[in-house]
């Protein structure tokens, strides 16, 4: 698989100047990527946590979300995507 570079031209906006993590959806053949810590450099604004899915072939977004930290002192460590399959009985 080629090398896809995604989130560079998203600057600040972006960037996780500590956690962010990505991992393959294999049954999707997409990534996941959260960008965990967005804002932390920033003192006048709200950290927030930056969810995104991707095509891989061709950057596009699947899916996205931020979620927003309750205070400064509130941040994000990583996330993961769970499949509710999981807990069917």
């Amino acid at each position: 698989m080629a090398l896809v570079l995604y989130g560079k031209e998203r600057g600040f906006d972006f960037y996780s100047a500590v956690t962010s993590n990505v991992e393959w959806q294999k049954d999707k053949n997409t990534y996941f990527i959260s960008s965990s810590n967005v804002n932390l450099l920033r003192p006048d604004k709200t950290i927030k946590m930056v969810l995104v899915e991707i095509d891989p072939k061709t950057n596009d977004i699947k899916f996205e979300m931020d979620v927003d930290s309750a205070s400064r002192d509130d941040v994000a460590y990583r996330a993961m995507v769970i499949d509710p399959e999981v807990f069917s009985y």
